[in-house]
């Protein structure tokens, strides 16, 4: 689960050591990364982001109108799902 922010993205340690690492794991080793939009931010111009399925369509959870109990439930949902295949 990757939950994403400016911060995030403007981490060096992140963009530099941490993503490298896990594309290398999602391509070689099959694992899943799972993106969620934390607050609004520029993702759609990350390369390696964009072209991945964002939780929600890319909807910061920040900007749902739903409380974040639903919000969190309905990850926890979609991810046991995606385990369970």
């Amino acid at each position: 689960m990757l939950l994403i922010s400016a911060n995030f993205l403007k981490s060096n340690f992140i963009v530099d050591v941490e993503i490298p690492l896990l594309l290398k794991q999602k391509k070689e080793e099959g694992m899943i990364m799972f993106p969620i939009i934390v607050k609004p931010c520029v993702w759609k111009r990350v390369e390696w982001l964009k072209s991945m399925q964002i939780w929600n369509n890319g909807k910061p959870i920040e900007k749902s109108h739903k409380k974040l109990d639903e919000i969190f439930a309905e990850i926890v949902e979609e991810i046991s799902k995606i385990l369970e295949k």
